[in-house]
């Protein structure tokens, strides 16, 4: 079954098991060189992945809190590796 053709549904649970929604803020595990840290976001959207290749993943569509330039693009987090909590 590819994305298209998939059910998307309109939560996922973060890693506390509370339901996400789009348009709830969240904050998510993020990679900053050697280092870990924290961002806080905004979900956008729920919705498949589009890969070409492999099962389609659950994806979250977040915009970054504090963009670090104008026009920066949302970023994407796989819902099913639950590296981030509803604010």
């Amino acid at each position: 079954m590819t994305a298209e053709e998939r059910p998307v549904p309109e939560s996922v649970l973060d890693a506390q098991g509370a339901k996400v929604h789009a348009g709830d803020r969240i904050a998510y595990a993020v990679r900053i060189g050697d280092s870990a840290g924290l961002q806080l976001g905004t979900v956008l959207a729920v919705q498949w992945s589009k890969t070409g290749y492999g099962e389609p993943e659950l994806k979250l569509k977040v915009q970054q809190e504090r963009v670090k330039y104008r026009g920066q693009r949302p970023g994407y987090l796989h819902a099913n590796l639950k590296r981030f909590i509803k604010l």
